[in-house]
């Protein structure tokens, strides 16, 4: 998040500090400085040789991971799960396709209607090696796609798989590729709720930082990220300690260490056994600029690599700006995040119109008329790019302005509490609002946070959608009708929210998701941004109907 309004001093600037770094000429690959060639063709700036992976349909791999992200020695029960991007079926004449890892005894036959999806089955780890061990999976299909004879495709396809032994004190933070969801020493699903928050002030003092958690605390978030480096040991522990007695996970930021092997060691050893500690960031919007330091995928790939070989027992993200990144980075974390900053924006920017092929307006590729909708174009794109729904992707909300920048005002609560419901109906697995400067959370924009706080107590409060019906399990349907994006869960529940600036109209038929006999629909709209005072809507063969008013976000249950 930083990076990219940094980048704005480094275009006034000649050269940077140092001298080492010329002014940034390109962001997402695409020029918005007029001493820039043109667009290279790629939405990133890196070059061949610098790309760790392979882009777009050469990205669009089949992968295999385990169920549950470690497995511990003493679990009884394993399975892996396999992704096939749609064109794997196109190449077999959209017939079954075979996967086997004769390693662990398993294998399933996927056919074409599973295309993108997780498919998961039963794998025997009981003399896998602990640790970590790169296992083998055999890929198969034929096809009479070539020639009048069958032509027989076979692939070898590597994937990691991490058995470890329990820790003796601190956290195992496993990660469900099934349910896509977070779970802390085998409790239930949890979902990250919270917010990016500033070493430097809000954790400046143990008072101040007790006063700040007991305030998020109670405003429903669960997890908070620091930013900026924890000065010390002593602030460090302590931090861990108040998140801990406030019921509270932190998110560590390790960005001004990925580089330093030694001092990642140090980190990894002296903080990552506590029960509050979560997961690993590991990069900072690192595709979006050309020269202004930030690493390059080869670099996070090592960090990635050296983090999980010292602590397999808690995950490793990054966040990433542009709208094409995913397969540049998917490799290099467990989960993903994705920065998607559209509200304010202008559409055009130093001179340059935005489009897909130039210039820089605060959002990639994002829609400055509809900010809510841009969430769900981000996700999409993130699919579309992969061809699977797969990693888990966490949303990284914008609850600041900068009108000397880009984002000339702030998102209102109903675009706050929308947007962040439309990263969960479109696959999200969290949401972490991000506030400008950092040091200014949690207090700077209570609207915002007012928005964000209503969403974790709707999603995860004790009442709450998601300890009712458990939406952090699959989506049986997702989809769209006139600006309306749902979702529709295997448990029955409906999320709708209406990403348009006007009032609009809901019409999908449920038919296969409610039993016959059901006449009408139990309704309530969300948060702040209720029009209406219904509790019911009727079903008429089959087909859910209802109004909704400007971005209003409502849900459905039987």
């Amino acid at each position: 998040m930083v990076q990219l309004l940094a980048s704005l001093a480094s275009l006034l600037l000649a050269s940077s500090v140092n001298g080492l770094h010329a002014p940034v000429k390109y962001w997402c690959g695409k020029k918005y400085n007029s001493s820039a060639s043109n667009f290279d063709g790629y939405n990133l700036g890196w070059s061949d040789v610098e790309r760790d992976l392979p882009r777009l349909v050469e990205s669009q791999q089949i992968r295999i991971v385990q169920e549950t992200l470690p497995y511990l020695e003493s679990s009884s029960n394993a399975a892996l799960v396999a992704y096939i991007p749609q064109h794997y079926f196109n190449l077999a004449g959209n017939m079954n396709i075979t996967v086997s890892v004769p390693e662990l005894n398993a294998s399933t036959v996927i056919g074409p209607q599973d295309a993108g999806n997780g498919v998961s089955f039963p794998a025997d780890i009981s003399n896998a090696t602990l640790g970590r061990s790169i296992i083998s999976a055999d890929v198969s299909y034929a096809s009479y796609k070539l020639s009048s004879e069958t032509q027989k495709y076979f692939d070898t396809v590597y994937f990691d798989l991490y058995k470890v032994t329990a820790p003796s004190n601190g956290s195992v933070v496993t990660l469900d590729a099934v349910t896509q969801a977070l779970s802390v020493n085998g409790s239930k699903a949890f979902i990250p709720v919270g917010y990016y928050v500033d070493a430097g002030t809000v954790l400046a003092d143990y008072e101040s930082a007790k006063s700040n958690f007991s305030q998020y605390a109670s405003e429903g978030y669960n997890v908070l990220m620091y930013t900026g480096p924890i000065s010390n040991q002593t602030q460090m522990e302590w931090t861990l300690d108040l998140a801990e007695e406030h019921g509270l996970y932190f998110q560590a930021d390790v960005t001004d260490i990925t580089n330093s092997v030694d001092d990642l060691v140090y980190f990894i050893a002296n903080y990552s056994s506590h029960p509050a500690f979560l997961s690993y960031y590991i990069g900072n919007e690192p595709d979006g600029d050309e020269g202004i330091g930030s690493f390059e995928p080869v670099q996070s790939l090592r960090a990635y690599k050296l983090i999980k070989l010292q602590d397999p027992y808690h995950p490793v993200t990054l966040v990433t700006n542009c709208q094409h990144s995913a397969p540049d980075y998917v490799d290099h974390i467990d989960f993903y995040m994705v920065d998607v900053y559209a509200v304010g924006i202008p559409t055009e920017y130093n001179g340059f119109v935005c489009n897909t092929t130039q210039g820089c307006c605060g959002c990639d590729n994002c829609d400055a008329q509809n900010p809510v909708k841009s969430i769900a174009d981000r996700y999409e794109a993130v699919r579309s790019d992969l061809g699977i729904q797969y990693p888990p992707t966490m949303l990284v909300a914008q609850t600041f302005y900068d009108n000397t920048s880009y984002w000339s005002r702030n998102p209102t609560y109903e675009e706050e509490f929308t947007m962040a419901w439309t990263s969960i109906i479109s696959g999200g697995s969290g949401v972490l609002g991000y506030t400008w400067p950092v040091s200014n959370s949690p207090n700077a924009s209570l609207p915002l946070s007012q928005a964000i706080s209503d969403f974790a107590n709707e999603y995860l409060g004790d009442k709450g959608l998601s300890a009712r019906t458990t939406l952090s399990g699959p989506r049986t349907t997702y989809g769209s009708f006139n600006g309306i994006y749902y979702a529709i869960w295997n448990t029955g529940t409906i999320v709708a929210v209406n990403t348009n600036y006007s009032n609009s109209s809901l019409s999908i038929d449920v038919s296969p998701f409610i039993k016959p006999n059901v006449k009408s629909l139990s309704v309530k709209s969300l948060g702040a941004t209720a029009k209406q005072n219904m509790t019911s809507v009727p079903i008429s063969g089959g087909v859910l109907t209802d109004q909704f008013g400007y971005l209003e976000v409502k849900a459905y249950t039987t």
